[in-house]
């Protein structure tokens, strides 16, 4: 279940759809994960500075249960840019990723939780 939590600095709301629609499905793929458990919120029209500089920025979380690979990470880091600066025409200096690695006990969902069965 990877949450995908998108922030960015310019209100686009005709691309919101789309844009939650590919990085879902991209993600999803990538990882490995059913497309129905990747839930991924859209902040935008934000006040978003780096550097001192106000401008065109996305900042973007991906939490995970389980490890995932350095090398599938630099591939996700590629996929969700290259979305980004097609939907938003924003360039990829300018966007930022975390990605998170969360204990499976630790997520809860449709009253309970993801705990490991034995």
């Amino acid at each position: 279940m990877p949450p995908i939590r998108i922030h960015y600095s310019i209100q686009d709301n005709q691309n919101n759809l789309m844009l939650l629609k590919e990085i879902s499905s991209d993600i999803a793929n990538v990882l490995e994960k059913i497309l129905k458990y990747v839930k991924t919120p859209i902040l935008n029209n934000l006040g978003i500075t780096f550097s001192k500089n106000n401008g065109h920025y996305c900042y973007i979380k991906v939490i995970s249960i389980g490890y995932i690979d350095n090398s599938v990470l630099k591939g996700l880091s590629s996929i969700i840019c290259k979305v980004i600066e097609n939907l938003l025409k924003s360039n990829s200096e300018h966007i930022y990723m975390k990605f998170e690695d969360v204990p499976r006990i630790l997520w809860g969902w449709d009253s309970n939780r993801f705990e490991i069965k034995f």
